[in-house]
Order: C-alpha cells, then sequence, then structure tokens
C-alpha cells in the first residue's frame, strides 16, 4: 500500500531483480549511480526449489515451503521520470522503477517460525531512525507477496525457480536520499 499510494497504482505490479544491481552487505554504492536514490526497507526471500504453476492460488502457508532463506534487505528506488505519478503502464516499463538492491545475511528455516507480518524494520541514517514499519506493510505478510507473484507470473509464461531472489516490497516510510 505504501508503494502503491505513492506511485498511484491500484495493484501490485513486479519487475526483475538484475545481477548487476544486487549486492551483499556490507556494499558501498556511488551515489551518481543512481539519478533518484530512494531507499526502501524490504524482506529478500530466496526460492528453494522450482514452484510449480497450477490451478488453485497460493497463499501464505503454501508458498512458504518453497522459501529457502530469508534476507534482510534495502531496495534502492530509481527511475528517470519527474514525478511520483507515472502509472503501472510507465512503472513497469521501467523495470519498476528499480535501481538496486542490497541484502543482509540470510536466515535459513521454514519462514512460518518467524513473525514476518510483525517484525520491524526500520531505515537508520547516522543511527537516526528516518523510517520504520512492519512486515505487514506488504500485502499483510512478506509471504502474500510471494504467493501473489507466484500466481502472477504464470499469466506472462513465467514461474519462480530455485535460486530466485524475491524482494517483497517496502514495508517503511521510504527514505529520499540526498547526493
Amino acid at each position: 500500500a505504501i508503494a502503491q499510494q505513492a506511485l498511484q497504482i491500484d495493484r501490485p505490479l513486479f519487475g526483475q531483480l538484475l545481477s548487476h544491481s544486487v549486492w551483499s552487505s556490507p556494499a558501498t554504492l556511488a551515489a551518481a549511480s543512481f539519478t533518484t536514490r530512494v531507499i526502501e526497507c524490504e524482506f529478500g526471500l530466496r526460492i528453494g526449489t522450482d514452484v510449480p504453476t497450477g490451478t488453485v492460488p497460493y497463499t501464505a502457508d503454501t508458498i512458504a515451503p518453497f522459501v529457502a532463506e530469508v534476507l534482510p534487505s534495502i531496495e534502492i528506488v530509481d527511475h528517470r521520470f519527474a514525478d511520483w505519478s507515472l502509472g503501472a503502464p510507465s512503472i513497469a516499463a521501467d523495470n519498476a522503477i528499480h535501481g538496486g538492491w542490497v541484502h543482509g545475511t540470510p536466515w535459513r528455516g521454514d519462514p512460518r517460525d518467524l513473525d514476518l507480518a510483525h517484525h520491524a524494520l526500520e531505515a537508520r541514517v547516522d543511527g537516526i531512525v528516518v523510517g520504520s514499519g512492519t512486515g505487514a506493510a506488504d500485502l499483510g505478510h512478506p509471504l502474500n507477496v510471494l504467493a501473489w507473484l507466484a500466481d502472477e507470473l504464470p499469466r506472462f509464461g513465467r514461474r519462480l525457480r530455485a535460486g530466485d531472489l524475491v524482494t517483497t516490497g517496502v514495508c517503511t516510510d521510504v527514505f529520499g536520499a540526498e547526493a
């Protein structure tokens, strides 16, 4: 809802994480490499086994067994537009305004053992909290996002495969980083 409201879109959409824009923490990124530089705190999920396509929609519980790792992460939003009033087609054409993604140390185990919906996230700059939220910002639970994606991808002839990394979307207020 945070991103949908900011972008004035009425439903989720997806982009692709590209290998040239994914880093493990700690990472130092040059500000000049990005046009917009907006930071979002998110959850990351690594798929452990291929997710079959089917006729029954996935739920948080039925998609959870396909998750091998949960990763703390931040996304660097980057777009080349004059303002946020882009509309879904423009956002999709700009790879969901994705600029980069940095992930932390993975947690391995059943994601249902974590209370991801209530897990607190904070964005800090020089120790000062500049954004906070919980996993509930991700369609009520980060695994709901993964279930949505598992159901959405087959519409485009794709599916989630072992090793895929998925970021579930912004869980906090966004932070606009200056140069």
